[in-house]
């Protein structure tokens, strides 16, 4: 071509330059040749090599197809005739048809290979040896009526996705008649037809498998084909959906059931839509990640965004129907009750944020063991019984019957919990509110929105705004940030008052477990609205009732609706808070005044140790001094409630003391729903905490019960904590978390204690605690300052940690094993013997330990094994660094053996030393490619037939000392490239 170029230039060339000029050509095309034989020479031989392995794979598919005649003589097929064919098949049409199939199933195998060697040969084996290992269910009926090019497509894409050891095939029948089973498995043909060969190569399968590994699930692009894992066993199962049927039955459905009440809707359609909803939501979301997803840079099908469009619609179209009812006051928890059991992928895509929180665990939490939205649903049933005037509704009445029994025994009559006239007056109290219809609207979604604070994935994202301990602010916070008022349809007024239930609602809660102080609520009655505070009321109420049916029975609900006329009386005008607090401070008071009397001169004469508390035969100090020792009284009953006694106070305490029968005592008290076991218990345990205050250094004592009586302390966690700690511990730890608060500036503000760090491990740590808190001396910690400081800075035993929010002091406690540090100890170590060296000897520190050390133990395993992977994949990546470098075959084989000799040593999987041997057989298909390149280039420039032999003595020696790694084949090759070379030199 350049010398037809040059002379149409007119370029003259000199006949020996011509000849040159060809002689260079004819050169070229000989190496150009000569590499594409040697690389189809390559790939021939590497075939060969995994040869064995292939016949393997395409028998297991076969009895995977139930073509079982074929097994033995399948790689003959090919090359019979037509007519061979007939007499084999027994002139049978179906038979031929089979015999068809297992041909075309041959040929994609090769073709599939031929590819694959192209494009990555490392993959293949591997590929080939997943089949082997995996286990398939339900292919029997499925494979054997397919076409096996078909078959084969399905297979790779599930082999290739797969992670664990099982897939399930059976999902794509499902349960179907037998006289549908031939078009079911024509259907899934056509879908089949439909995947892009592009979307099975290997890169392509792996960005696949991030999607499934990340979400669980994912849609094989431009097809109906859903691949799903089972997080837990790692089972991988295969779904097909019509979509375009689907997305048709959807459009019907919703003009159907458009306008009606969730609760007319037949229970079989409910289900219905769940399910083809559930199966076009998975593909939205699939499709969504897809084109999200920077990492896949794939071109989407034409069909998939069709088919993505017309989804959007209808997923709009649900929405704004079932939201325009939803939230109607007489039917809203029967609502949600019948999509979380009937409907539950419509309940989370129409209530998102309500769902999330299923899975959520509370560990802190004493009462609420089911989950989250157990809770909620129960509080909705209880808005929606007031609501209806349905009082059978509002409780389970056998349930708190039961509980009867047991308090007051086998004869009890009736039961325990929320009185017929208690729940009457809430009835009254919630028609009041209706009135203000966007108050009642922003209840009912404060009910079902209280709890977003639990949501990890928005902790995370506004971290920075929340208080790690109150659930309430930060649920508050979520709803502000995330906007759900203005999506589920509240105006602006509505908005403010779902923002303020929801920031207060747990309020109540905390003042009666003592978690918080009484003139907390001054937060609420700030806005001065009875109709606001009445809703904050009820959902205070509800909520209680919500947790346990038994934790607000009739006596609690006598005292919440008396707490309620006296903070009504403060919104009037009546009275301040202040007022009231200081006449509660008096009456307390002056019991303490009678307690000191007693301990002075005994009982006055005449006076029954049973009638001497309302006798008031002792002086009274002035009101100052009477106000004082109320608030002490007052820090001491908190202390009761933190501790989760409910029902015994200061007043039982002296009557204990003063030697009042127990009995007496209780029977004095009225309870109509507690029994006396049940009371005599809680003033046992009521006495030991007072005796254990009593105990302590005046100094301490003053100390911890000046700081409970304002609100200068904000307390969670703390009961659960207390349970597993010592008398003297439990005052011990509290009195330590008081002492935190002196090193926050928080002016008027209250600082917030967080126990809930050492709630998550008391648990398991709750012997070391205690070992931990004996040694600490609380005249110590009062008289110096600087070991209070310590504790700030700690990083074993007690630990206070000031959080980025303000005014929040964390308590925790790290074990002196200090685990954490070594696991991270572990995950720097880069040699496996001294890993293991580290990791044994960890464990007998942590045998040696005297406390719970399960747990660490476990941690450390998983740590140790994790790092043993990361270790061999390191030297997976050396020695394939090494071979890389070596270039002779001896050594080559010498280096891999050695590895091979250590894997179990080194801690290898199966899946890394079949790596190893393919990166061996890879460096030895690349060294024979150099050596084959070597002698094509040195033959290429002899020109002598003495050269050819003399070359061929030293080579020779050379291929039959490297047989063994070279293989006949790769000798026969060079013999022949040493043959064509001498007769073009002959």
């Amino acid at each position: 071509t350049m010398a037809e170029s040059e002379a149409a230039r007119g370029t003259h060339l000199t006949r020996e330059q011509i000849a040159e000029l060809f002689d260079f050509y004819e050169s070229a095309v000989r190496v150009v040749t000569s590499r594409e034989l040697n690389w189809y020479d390559m790939l021939d031989e590497r075939t060969a090599a995994i040869g064995g392995i292939q016949n393997k794979v395409i028998r297991k598919i076969l009895k995977m197809m139930n073509h079982y005649e074929f097994i033995d003589n399948w790689a003959e097929l090919g090359q019979k005739g037509r007519m061979e064919k007939e007499f084999l098949a027994d002139y049978d049409d179906l038979k031929i048809q089979r015999i068809e199939n297992v041909i075309r199933l041959v040929n994609t195998v090769k073709r599939f290979e031929k590819d694959s060697l192209r494009s990555d040969p490392l993959e293949l084996p591997s590929f080939y040896r997943k089949i082997l290992d995996m286990e398939y269910h339900g292919t029997g009926d499925l494979f054997e009526r397919m076409d096996s090019d078909l078959v084969f497509i399905l297979l790779s894409i599930a082999t290739n996705l797969s992670q664990g050891d099982i897939i399930n095939f059976n999902p794509l029948l499902g349960d179907i008649e037998p006289s549908e089973l031939d078009e079911k498995v024509r259907r899934i043909e056509r879908e089949a037809r439909g995947i892009n060969l592009q979307y099975v190569d290997f890169d392509v399968l792996h960005q696949f498998r991030e999607q499934l590994d990340r979400y669980g699930s994912s849609f094989v692009l431009g097809t109906g084909f859903q691949i799903k894992t089972d997080p837990q066993t790692q089972v991988l199962e295969i779904y097909y959906t019509d979509v375009d049927r689907a997305i048709e039955r959807l459009a019907s459905m919703l003009d159907r059931i458009a306008g009606g009440p969730i609760s007319g809707i037949p229970v079989e359609d409910l289900s219905t839509l769940q399910d083809i909803f559930s199966d076009l939501e998975s593909f939205y979301q699939s499709h969504l990640r897809y084109i999200e997803g920077k990492e896949y840079n794939l071109k989407l099908p034409a069909i998939q965004r069709h088919w993505f469009q017309k989804i959007q619609k209808l997923r709009q179209m649900l929405r704004s129907n079932f939201l325009s009812i939803f939230f109607r006051p007489e039917e809203v928890h029967t609502n949600l009750d019948l999509l979380y059991h009937q409907a539950p992928a419509v309940l989370d895509f129409i209530l998102p944020e309500f769902t999330a929180l299923q899975d959520q665990k509370v560990p802190w939490h004493l009462y609420m063991t089911a989950p989250v939205t157990h809770y909620i649903l129960a509080a909705t049933k209880k808005l929606q019984a007031l609501v209806n005037h349905s009082r059978k509704d509002f409780q389970d009445v056998r349930f708190l019957y039961r509980l009867a029994q047991r308090e007051f025994g086998p004869l009890a009559t009736g039961t325990v919990g929320v009185n017929d006239s208690q729940i009457r007056e809430l009835e009254n109290i919630v028609d009041k509110i209706a009135v203000n219809k966007p108050l009642l609207d922003a209840l009912i979604k404060a009910l079902i929105f209280q709890d977003l604070g639990r949501l990890p994935a928005l902790r995370e994202k506004y971290k920075a705004d929340i208080n790690p301990a109150e659930l309430a602010q930060a649920s508050a916070v979520f709803i502000e940030k995330e906007g759900i008022a203005e999506n589920y349809g509240l105006d602006e007024k509505g908005k403010e008052y779902l923002v303020f239930l929801v920031r207060h609602h747990s309020l109540l809660h905390h003042m009666l477990r003592g978690e918080y102080s009484t003139s907390a609520i001054k937060d609420v009655l700030v806005s001065g609205d009875k109709s606001l505070f009445d809703a904050f009321f009820v959902f205070s109420f509800i909520m209680l009732s919500a947790i346990r049916d038994d934790l607000i029975l009739e006596d609690l609900a006598s005292q919440l609706f008396r707490i309620r006329d006296r903070y009504y009386e403060i919104i009037d005008g009546k009275t301040s808070l202040e007022e009231r607090m200081d006449e509660r401070f008096i009456q307390k008071g002056n019991l303490f005044f009678a307690l000191e009397a007693y301990q002075k001169e005994g009982l006055p004469q005449g006076i029954a140790s049973s009638h001497y508390l309302e006798s008031t035969a002792w002086s009274l100090p002035a009101r100052p001094r009477r106000i004082q020792a109320g608030k002490t009284v007052f820090a001491l009953e908190r202390i009761f409630r933190l501790r989760g006694i409910r029902y015994v106070q200061y007043e039982d305490i002296i009557r204990l003391i003063i030697k009042v029968p127990r009995r007496y005592i209780y029977k004095k008290k009225k309870l109509a729903s507690i029994g006396y076991a049940k009371f005599e218990k809680e003033l046992f345990e009521a006495f030991r905490i007072y005796n254990t205050i009593q105990a302590l250094p005046d100094k301490a004592g003053q100390f911890l019960l000046d700081r409970l009586v304002e609100d200068r302390a904000r307390i969670f966690g703390y009961e659960k904590v207390s349970n597993y700690l010592s008398y003297e511990n439990q005052i011990k730890l509290l009195l330590l978390g008081l002492l935190g608060i002196d090193h926050f500036q928080s002016g008027d503000s209250p600082v917030c204690l967080n126990f809930l760090p050492l709630c998550e491990k008391i648990e398991r740590r709750y012997e070391a605690v205690n070992d931990h808190l004996n040694t600490l001396s609380t005249d110590r910690l009062l008289s110096k300052e600087h070991l209070l400081a310590g504790f700030f800075k700690a990083d074993t035993g007690i630990i206070l940690r000031k959080e980025t929010f303000p005014n929040v002091c964390s308590i925790d406690f790290q074990d002196t094993l200090n685990i954490a540090h070594k696991i991270s100890h572990m995950a720097a170590i880069n040699d496996v013997e001294q890993l293991k060296n580290y990791f044994h000897t960890s464990l007998r520190s942590l045998n040696m330990h005297p406390f719970h050390t399960d747990d660490y133990e476990k941690q450390l395993e998983e740590a140790y094994k994790k790092r043993l992977d990361r270790i061999s994949d390191m030297i997976l990546n050396q020695a394939k660094k090494q071979m890389d470098l070596v270039r002779d075959f001896e050594e080559l084989h010498n280096l891999v053996s050695d590895i091979l000799e250590r894997s179990v040593a080194i801690g290898f999987s199966d899946d890394q030393r079949h790596r190893l041997t393919d990166l061996y057989e890879l460096r030895k298909d690349s060294l024979k490619g150099e050596k084959l390149t070597e002698i094509e280039a040195f033959l290429g420039n002899i020109r002598d037939i003495n050269e050819i032999q003399d070359y061929w003595e030293s080579i020779k020696w050379y291929l039959q000392n490297n047989r063994r790694f070279l293989g006949k084949e790769f000798e026969n090759t060079v013999a022949k490239k040493f043959d064509e070379a001498a007769k073009r030199v002959a």
